[in-house]
């Protein structure tokens, strides 16, 4: 797929990730808590990005015609599969 992607966060997003990164850091004094709370969201992020980046490119495929049905249906056997 030659298509890029870019991941833009929600003004509302930011603001609100802020915010809570600011009552950690300032009133529970847990600069640190609050550093792992924006590691953490960013990996839930980035690992949901790259599920929707490989849904995308499966719709591609099917748009350009280069898989089957049957391919459709064994990838996503697989897809199930990997995350029971």
């Amino acid at each position: 797929m030659n298509k890029k992607y870019k991941l833009i966060y929600l003004p509302l997003f930011e603001k609100d990730l802020s915010e809570a990164v600011d009552y950690i850091t300032i009133n529970l004094q847990n600069s640190q808590a609050a550093s792992k709370l924006v590691d953490k969201v960013e990996k839930a992020i980035l690992k949901r990005l790259s599920l929707l980046l490989n849904h995308l490119n499966l719709i591609f495929q099917i748009k350009q015609e280069k898989i089957s049905i049957i391919d459709i249906c064994k990838q996503f056997y697989c897809f199930l599969c990997c995350y029971r």
